[in-house]
């Protein structure tokens, strides 16, 4: 079967609506006067911004999963910012690519974390009508991941590894496939998982030629699965168990 072609924009399109959505949110916490601000510089090399609402899920852990920031911005090198957000506990990030593509991140671009002293993911807290100031964002490496044949073979084999790279065998997640309604598969689009309790999303890299998807997650729980902004779905929520990978998963054009 050949892949669907002319859908390789459709989950950057979608990811850009979900941060439109959250930018709505931002104006309308400003204006109700629940929204402090975010101070800070840009580093010497441009990048975008990642902000992640602590209250909503994890902190990024980029070698486990990529989940999808509640905030971006682009920031130019020594850039000074103000961004305006509800009041809230969050965790910051640095994207560089090095194709100029949007996250989620491929192999060789350059991903960077605000870290505490220890190493542990920092916590910064914005206040209602107030401000804070972001030090510094720490702790920059390049990003990598194996491919998804090893990774779900790292699933079934802990002793698996990648090259000379060791793969984590604590991973977490759902893989499956995106078909078309003559069977065809679906290449070159994201796939999106929502933790249905805490409502935090995770999206998956560009589906492989095959319609192949893997989505990664920090934890097990009740997930909503999706694709080019919900026209192709799952058959319900799935339950996926902690440091498992959920397989078989078809995502199916959503009926009209």
């Amino acid at each position: 079967m050949r892949p669907v072609k002319g859908a390789g924009k459709e989950g950057e399109r979608r990811l850009a609506g979900v941060l439109f959505l959250a930018a709505l949110l931002l104006f309308w916490t400003a204006a109700t006067g629940r929204a402090g601000q975010l101070i800070g510089e840009a580093p010497e090399t441009a990048g975008l911004l990642l902000l992640f609402d602590l209250a909503k899920g994890p902190p990024p852990a980029f070698d486990r999963y990529f989940r999808v920031p509640e905030y971006t911005r682009r920031l130019q090198p020594g850039e000074s910012f103000v961004v305006t957000l509800p009041a809230g506990r969050y965790a910051v990030g640095l994207y560089r690519s090095a194709t100029g593509e949007p996250p989620p991140p491929r192999n060789g671009d350059i991903l960077c974390r605000h870290l505490t002293p220890s190493g542990e993911p920092a916590t910064i807290i914005v206040p209602s009508a107030g401000a804070v100031q972001l030090s510094g964002i720490h702790r920059c490496a390049s990003f990598y991941l194996p491919d998804l044949d090893t990774l779900l073979a790292a699933a079934q084999n802990p002793a698996q590894v990648a090259g000379t790279k060791a793969v984590n065998t604590h991973y977490t997640g759902i893989a499956g496939t995106v078909e078309d309604k003559t069977g065809a598969p679906v290449a070159g689009i994201l796939v999106f998982a929502r933790d249905t309790g805490r409502g935090c999303r995770f999206v998956s890299r560009p589906t492989d030629p095959l319609g192949r998807f893997l989505v990664l997650t920090d934890q097990g729980g009740e997930y909503q699965v999706e694709a080019a902004g919900g026209a192709f779905i799952a058959n319900g929520p799935l339950t996926v168990e902690t440091n498992a990978i959920h397989t078989g998963v078809l995502l199916l054009p959503a009926l009209p």
